[in-house]
């Protein structure tokens, strides 16, 4: 419950929904590839 919180505590720092966009495309970009097994056309 925690890490919810801590979300909700950073994405309010936000003033719009293009920021808030921008932080989540941020965040993904930082993630490591998916693997192809979980991959579909």
């Amino acid at each position: 419950m925690e890490h919810i919180e801590k979300l909700i505590e950073t994405f309010s720092l936000f003033d719009d929904w293009e920021e808030k966009y921008q932080y989540l495309i941020e965040l993904g970009e930082k993630l490591p590839p998916l693997d192809e097994k979980y991959k579909t056309d």
